[in-house]
C-alpha cells in the first residue's frame, strides 16, 4: 500500500509542473521558482494535496509559458534583471 502512495505522490498533476521541472526549464534554484512564486509570477499555482502541510507546489504549465513568453517580449521588466 505505501509503494502505491508514493508512486501517485512523485506522478505530476496533469497541466501542471513542479518547481524542479520549472527550475531546469529557466536554468536556476529550485528556490528562485519559490520566490517568484511568492512574487505573483506564476498564476494559478497550488499545493499538489491543499490538506498536506508540507505537500509540494505545483505551478500551471500556462502560467509558465506566459511568464516564459513575457520575458522575451519584455527584458527591461525581467525577474532576472531586477
Amino acid at each position: 500500500m505505501m509503494n502505491i502512495v508514493a508512486e501517485m505522490e512523485q506522478k505530476n498533476v496533469k497541466g501542471y509542473l513542479t518547481t524542479a521541472e520549472v527550475a531546469r526549464r529557466f536554468d536556476v534554484d529550485p528556490r528562485t521558482i519559490l520566490r517568484w512564486v511568492k512574487a505573483g509570477c506564476f498564476p494559478g499555482t497550488r499545493k499538489k494535496n491543499p490538506r498536506a502541510k508540507n505537500s509540494p507546489i505545483v505551478i500551471p504549465e500556462q502560467s509558465v509559458e506566459d511568464f516564459e513568453k513575457a520575458q522575451l517580449i519584455e527584458p527591461e521588466n525581467s525577474v532576472r534583471n531586477n
